[in-house]
């Protein structure tokens, strides 16, 4: 928290500037103040690494076009009627409900509410005015300022060009001889043309009425118009404000100290789990073991088997862009993950209780010298030098270990040496980056990110032409997300008390700028879950009570005065959204490391929007919308509006429960598919698929079923607060712990998988092939592990519980290590097959012990397959 708040502080102070500051030649001041509005929530709410802000840009630069082109589809069905609006709005909020399924879900179901919000704002925002047209009253054309005036001096010309008169025969006050209703066409080139202006003169009051009737053609003014104090350039001052939105984020994230995902990675993580490793500890309580067992999931967890350094690709070497950093780091974190896989199945196998025993000396001097080849690559990652391993590496090739060590030593050391190796080439690499022309297309992902966008938009469009695809459940699930959206924008559009309590800008013909806050709330709250999203809504309603308070506070504080009329010092102002906004930080973000990954699940969006809403509520009475009071009124029960309706809708089936069980049943057996297609691969002797496209198809099912679980277990799972009292809405604590458990089993049916590879270098194993098969000279050994997959591939998809009939259970099954005991490299891998076949059985027979919701009719929420819509 405290490097939160040392690089918060700065960053807030940047945005509040520029949301305050008066700068008419760089930013719009009619919505400049978006930029302190949004940007310390955004900034709070992705990781504090530079890999997450250029990541996160293109896609929501692509949500940000993609909004304005709906904004542009629904003020266009505004010039024909309100109900076509509302029409083409549930369209467009049915398609891009869409995204939150499908391929890349994860990421394109965060966009798609934004976009729906986006066009929702910006269409209720400009549809009167896009009806209505311009209407102006005016004393001399000479005296209306802007983009205004200059509307003005059009009608004025047309009138003199129809009467004749020279085209400034209105300098001295219009038009000699204007008498009643004149209407004239305009001409000249822009949306103007040929639109007919109605003019009349009040001779009573002095003044000129102009009305100009809306139309497509103020659809296409509100494009083709620039400026940055014009009020009708709305898109392009739009998207000017939200690059600056983005400038302050970059700002947030290159505050010194820089913090990268590859230095996280390299320096911290990496070296945790090295250190984690020792060998050759033989005095470990319990509790220390249980402590160890915990950190070795987390840690395995996270490196993912090497895909972690995928995301430092979006961390380019500055002074070496065509480097390719990301392989050699993969390849680091990978050896680094197999290596705390096998500490932990060696553990599994009471490694330690051998070490005790005197007659295994030769293991502990190979322990020990794995132990000291961890610890120095920790040291050398830390110091980011990789001199001292160079001769460490030559020693310990040179010296090697002798096969007749027993095969825990000589599979430890070889792990060892493996992130040795992998260590110094990373070390190497990074410090002496190479150029290359051809790794120009790593950077494919910068584009790829919102082409992903603009790809699943138009798959989703074409859903109705494939009847194939069609999903009954996760219909009526968009078709409930929709409705939300609808019933706001409809209450915006026919229920004129609810409209009415909006905040007028005071530009011609905007009726409420910012009156979709109650959209942007409904849109916020929205989570793949039902719990998520009740929890979420919760949070909104309290961060909105105390944003509201605090910033009603700060505007008197910052005024002076509790006058409604008073005027807000703009320096006490930049000053109090700084600080409160610095506390907010401090609070919102976990301690330790975890600071780097912004906003805490559990509590911290409840932060965010009492930090969105208190600045809302500072910057909108600095600017002078309204009274503090009705300011402070006014967004406080928008916000509680989309809540109470988020969470409503929320709740209405069909849902997606993120606490059911079922989620991670599908990773179990997507897991056990695996582990059954890999023994029957050795049983059949490596025939069929070849061994490389085996590999690359080994384990993508079950790690994409295990991230849709985890990510809907861990939505459903937020603010833990409200479990106790609602435990409805909380998860399974048995739930919880049989996940983290089933993440360490697919570590170790990788393992199984590799280690069956290490093996092939002895002797007494067969080669077959491509590969090689383990099963082939032992017929009890094949007979067992074909009674194990029998077993994992039962008729009703459930495990037997001992894998073998009645009658041959009772001839007497031993275990397979006391069959092969003389073989020792083969006994750990037969110990492995039958660790992971009991381990299978615990999962299943734990998650049947989780209860399962009811009440509610559940939405299959599943992973991305091929051919799903």
């Amino acid at each position: 928290p405290p490097g939160a708040v040392a690089r918060g502080a700065p960053a807030c102070l940047f945005s509040f500037i520029l949301s305050i500051a008066y700068l008419p030649a760089a930013i719009p001041p009619a919505s400049k103040s978006i930029i302190g509005i949004t940007t310390v929530p955004m900034a709070l709410k992705y990781p504090a690494f530079v890999s997450s802000l250029l990541s996160f840009l293109p896609m929501m630069m692509a949500a940000v076009i993609f909004g304005l082109g709906g904004a542009t589809a629904l003020l266009a069905a505004a010039t024909v009627s309100d109900g076509l609006m509302i029409a083409v709005f549930a369209g467009f909020a049915l398609t891009c409900s869409g995204l939150f399924f499908g391929k890349n879900y994860s990421k394109t179901g965060k966009v798609a509410p934004i976009v729906i919000m986006l066009a929702g704002i910006l269409g209720v925002s400009y549809r009167g005015l896009v009806q209505n047209g311009l209407a102006y009253s005016v004393d001399s054309p000479a005296g209306v300022p802007g983009a205004a005036g200059e509307v003005v001096e059009k009608v004025f010309e047309a009138i003199c060009e129809a009467q004749g008169s020279p085209p400034d025969c209105w300098a001295d006050g219009g038009p000699q001889g204007s008498e009643g209703i004149i209407e004239v066409i305009l001409k000249g080139p822009g949306p103007l043309s040929g639109e007919i202006a109605v003019v009349s003169w009040n001779a009573a009051e002095g003044l000129w009425s102009i009305v100009i009737p809306g139309g497509l053609w103020m659809v296409q003014f509100l494009w083709t118009s620039s400026g940055l104090e014009n009020p009708f350039a709305a898109f392009r001052n739009f998207i000017i404000v939200f690059c600056w939105v983005f400038i302050a984020m970059i700002f947030h994230r290159i505050v010194p100290p820089l913090r990268t995902m590859r230095k996280f990675i390299s320096q911290d993580i990496v070296p945790k789990a090295l250190k984690l490793m020792k060998w050759n500890d033989t005095d470990l309580s319990e509790e220390v073991r249980r402590a160890k067992g915990g950190a070795l999931i987390q840690l395995i967890g996270s490196l993912d088997g090497g895909k972690i350094a995928g995301v430092t690709l979006f961390e380019p070497k500055i002074l070496a862009p065509f480097a390719s950093l990301v392989p050699p780091l993969a390849v680091l974190c990978n050896e680094t993950s197999l290596s705390l896989q096998a500490y932990g199945l060696l553990e599994a196998f009471h490694l330690s209780e051998k070490l005790s025993d005197r007659e295994h000396q030769p293991l502990r001097e190979v322990l020990r010298r794995c132990d000291e080849i961890l610890d120095s690559c920790a040291a050398a990652l830390q110091a980011n030098d990789a001199g001292p391993l160079k001769e460490l590496h030559e020693t310990e090739t040179t010296q090697g270990v002798s096969y007749d060590t027993v095969v825990e030593g000589t599979y430890a050391h070889g792990r060892s040496v493996a992130v040795l190796e992998s260590t110094i080439n990373w070390l190497e690499v990074l410090n002496h980056p190479k150029q290359d022309m051809k790794n120009a297309k790593q950077y494919i992902p910068y584009f790829a990110l919102p082409f992903m966008f603009i790809v699943r938009f138009f798959e989703v469009l074409t859903l109705p032409l494939q009847p194939k695809r069609w999903n009954l459940r996760q219909f009526l699930w968009c078709c409930k997300l929709t409705a939300g959206f609808v019933t706001l924008l409809g209450m915006e559009v026919f229920w004129p008390a609810y409209a009415n309590f909006e905040i007028e800008t005071g530009n011609p013909g905007v009726t409420h700028l910012y009156a979709g806050w109650a959209l942007t709330c409904y849109g916020a709250l929205w989570t793949p879950t039902m719990e998520g999203t009740t929890k979420k809504g919760f949070q909104r309603i309290l961060g909105t009570a105390i944003g509201g308070f605090i910033g009603w506070i700060g505007a008197m504080v910052c005024s002076g005065s509790s006058s409604d009329d008073a005027p807000l010092n703009p320096y006490g102002t930049v000053a109090w959204l700084t600080a409160v906004s610095t506390i907010g930080a401090y609070f919102a973000v976990e301690p330790g490391m975890a600071a780097f990954k912004g906003a805490g699940y559990d509590h911290g969006m409840a932060i965010i929007y009492c930090l969105m809403v208190h600045a809302l509520v500072v910057i909108d009475v600095f600017v002078g919308k309204a009274s503090k009071g009705d300011i402070v009124a006014n967004r406080v029960v928008a916000t509680l509006t989309g809540a109470a309706l988020a969470t409503l809708f929320g709740a209405i089936p069909p849902v997606v429960r993120g606490t059911d069980p079922r989620h991670a049943m599908e990773y179990l057996q997507a897991l056990r598919n695996d582990f059954v297609s890999l023994l029957q691969r050795f049983l059949d002797r490596g025939d069929g698929v070849p061994l490389a496209t085996f590999k690359k198809q080994f384990l993508v099912d079950a790690s994409s079923k295990r991230e849709a679980a985890s990510y809907l277990l861990r939505d459903a799972g937020a603010l833990k607060i409200v479990n106790d009292a609602l435990p409805c809405l909380a998860a399974d604590p048995a739930l919880l712990f049989e996940m983290s458990r089933m993440t360490t089993t697919e570590a170790f049916v990788n393992l199984f998988f590799s280690f069956s590879e290490y093996l092939s270098k002895d002797e007494t194993i067969e080669v077959i092939g491509d590969t090689h098969s383990l099963l082939v000279s032992e017929t009890e050994v094949r007979k067992r592990v074909v009674t194990i997959v029998s077993g994992l591939r039962h008729e009703n998809g459930t495990i037997m519980n001992d894998g073998s009939p009645k009658e041959e259970k009772e001839s007497g099954d031993r275990p397979l290590h006391e069959i092969i005991e003389g073989n020792s490299t083969l006994s750990i891998y037969m110990r492995l097959t039958e660790a992971l076949y009991q381990r299978f059985i615990a999962h299943e027979a734990a998650l049947n012990a989780v209860p399962v919701t009811r009440f509610y009719k559940d939405l299959q929420f599943r992973a991305p397959q091929k051919g799903s819509s």
